[in-house]
């Protein structure tokens, strides 16, 4: 009997240790979860400032700050419940093309400058969601491409009405390509406006959604299916809106520079 007892005294002690060490494990796991989600935010702060009304020093303190924060985001990467996504090739990928990027002095300044917006949009979309396969690869894409000194092609649509400013742009090649908006309300009701409806009608791609407008009124998306990469001669996109019982139409025109 003495041996039964003992034998059920070790085994709810294992299963103690056991808890303890699971419950543990979960704890840092999280927390390097949570540093690896604030290092890709530091990143992602350094290309959303202007760099040419910095001095040498200024440029150089963003910089170090993108470089250090890469190498502890790809040190840790590992030991992040990331790495068990199925797209942890991709995300992995991607910050090491991004730091990359940052090592070589030409190369970082084009992405800095050229590149800036689209590499921010790239980590806002990965640090909201780390398994969001196709961003992850875009980044990599884009950043690959600047090592290699590859040229994308960049075209940009712009139209506005009343109450509404809306930006499209398409970024790739016509082999691959990604489609981003955004729509920017400009009208006297912001605190009423909620749920938005929205079309978009190409040529070549589109689609109808909803979102719910931020306090900045403004809205970025990314266009989940796209297809053909626009040619000369191509209609006008046509964008629809419709909030709080009203509508507006958009016909939305390429920006030349």
């Amino acid at each position: 009997m003495k041996k039964h007892y003992i034998l059920i005294i070790a085994l709810i002690i294992s299963l103690m240790f056991g808890t303890y060490n699971y419950i543990n494990l979960n704890v840092q796991k999280k927390t390097t979860d949570e540093l690896f989600i604030y290092s890709l935010e530091q990143v992602k702060s350094c290309f959303e400032v202007d760099y040419s009304k910095m001095d040498e020093a200024g440029k150089n303190d963003y910089f170090t700050r993108a470089s250090s924060n890469l190498h502890t985001a790809l040190a840790i990467f590992r030991f992040t419940s990331y790495v068990d996504v199925k797209n942890d090739n991709q995300l992995i990928n991607a910050i090491s093309g991004l730091n990359m990027c940052m090592i070589e002095p030409n190369t970082r300044w084009k992405a800095v400058t050229v590149k800036s917006e689209l590499i921010y949009k790239y980590l806002h979309y990965i640090i909201i969601n780390p398994s969001d396969k196709d961003t992850s690869l875009a980044l990599y894409k884009l950043t690959n491409n600047l090592v290699l000194n590859v040229e994308n092609a960049v075209i940009n649509y712009q139209g506005t009405s009343s109450n509404w400013t809306v930006n499209y742009k398409i970024d790739g090649t016509k082999y691959a390509h990604e489609t981003y908006y955004t729509f920017k309300y400009t009208g006297k009701d912001g605190s009423l406006l909620k749920e938005v409806k929205y079309s978009i009608d190409t040529n070549n791609e589109g689609e109808n959604g909803e979102f719910i407008m931020e306090k900045t009124m403004v809205h970025n998306g990314k266009l989940r299916l796209t297809s053909g990469f626009p040619k000369p001669g191509d209609r006008d996109m046509i964008v629809k809106l419709e909030w709080n019982g009203k509508k507006e139409s958009l016909i939305l025109k390429e920006v030349i520079k």
